[in-house]
């Protein structure tokens, strides 16, 4: 999927994992640990609303990325201020149940 953050303000969801999601498999949510507390990334999203792949990069390099491997019934508890995305599906299928609050 697209880099993208959900909001500037707290919103967070819970991710059910129907399926296991392994490296082998793909399609994990990554996510930027702390990428939401980045000036220059805040700025940078604040005025413009779209993702610049270099900064992106240089972020993934400063706060390195979680991707959410598990197996079924593993629960993630995301703070998607944070930049993240779904990975590309290497084989199979993953299905999640998503609850935003």
């Amino acid at each position: 999927g697209n880099y993208h953050f959900d909001d500037f303000k707290p919103i967070f969801k819970i991710v059910v994992l129907l399926d296991d999601v392994s490296e082998k498999i793909g399609a994990q949510t990554c996510i930027i640990p702390q990428s939401c507390h980045d000036k220059d990334l805040k700025n940078f999203l604040f005025n413009k609303k779209e993702i610049d792949i270099q900064l992106i990069e240089e972020k993934k390099k400063k706060y390195g990325v979680y991707n959410c491997y598990g197996k079924k019934g593993d629960i993630f508890l995301m703070d998607t201020r944070n930049i993240h995305w779904g990975a590309k599906l290497n084989s199979g299928y993953r299905r999640v149940l998503w609850y935003y609050f």
